[in-house]
């Protein structure tokens, strides 16, 4: 239970550090916001752009889409943590 934890915070890390860097943030300048890295899942449309307030678009497709990369590179950092945290235990159980 305490690896599938790790990697799944090792997920979560990446995907929220990804989406949030790459974030397309327009709405205080009469924009609309953009999330998501390739695909965007998210739009949170202005009022000045499209009139009154609409709820925002929802690409469930594209989230499972952009959320494959992360699942990727947060399998292959969990592991790589537990390299180097073995490498730094036998380093200083040596000493």
């Amino acid at each position: 239970m305490n690896r599938a934890f790790r990697t799944a915070f090792f997920i979560v890390l990446v995907f929220v550090l990804v989406v949030n860097l790459t974030a397309k943030i327009e709405k205080p300048w009469d924009g609309n916001n953009y999330y998501g890295y390739p695909l965007v899942f998210l739009t949170e449309w202005s009022e000045e752009v499209t009139g009154p307030p609409s709820a925002p678009t929802f690409v469930f497709r594209n989230f499972l889409i952009d959320l494959l990369p992360a699942v990727i590179v947060g399998v292959i950092a969990e592991r790589a943590a537990i390299v180097v945290a073995n490498r730094l235990k036998k380093r200083f159980n040596k000493a």
